[in-house]
């Protein structure tokens, strides 16, 4: 009867085993996602600094108004597709090749399991 215990303290060591490697992958992925949401962070506020300086150039040399580039926004958005205030259209979802999450077609990394897509593009990233 002892045997019976014995291996089934062994199943559940393996299964506690794999909850354990389950979050340890799990802490480093959330740990890999702060550290790129630092990044972009900090990527906009660098892009949202050299804007500002750049439309208070353009202000003070060209003697331009907010009106005016609300106007060249508006003018910039349509000619995208629609007035929506995106830079693209829509993204289409495709499905990442290693783990079968939705991902933005064109994506280099997919954001749930860190796969690399080849040149940002899932169809070839096989």
């Amino acid at each position: 009867m002892s045997d019976i215990f014995t291996l089934y303290d062994i199943y559940l060591q393996s299964r506690v085993s794999g909850v354990e490697a389950l979050q340890a992958h799990s802490d480093k992925r959330i740990t890999d996602t702060s550290e790129r949401l630092r990044v972009l962070e900090q990527r906009y506020d660098r892009m949202r600094m050299v804007n500002i300086a750049l439309w208070g150039l353009l202000k003070k040399r060209l003697n331009l108004t907010d009106d005016d580039l609300k106007s060249a926004l508006e003018i910039v958005d349509t000619h995208l597709g629609s007035s929506d205030g995106r830079l693209t259209p829509k993204a289409t979802l495709v499905n990442c090749p290693h783990c079968s999450h939705p991902i933005k077609d064109g994506s280099l990394v997919c954001i749930w399991c860190g796969y690399k897509l080849r040149g940002g593009d899932a169809f070839n990233a096989t």
